[in-house]
């Protein structure tokens, strides 16, 4: 899963494609995603 860094505006979300580090791979597919409000966590 790649997810944006901490110092990003982006919150909540989180992608998967190839188990490389998006530097070493900028081109990757996305094969998924997740997105979270984690803000309804009891």
């Amino acid at each position: 899963m790649h997810y944006p860094s901490e110092s990003s505006d982006i919150k909540g979300i989180a992608f998967y494609g190839a188990e490389e580090s998006l530097e070493d791979n900028p081109e990757q597919k996305i094969m998924g995603f997740c997105v979270h409000n984690w803000s309804l966590q009891v």
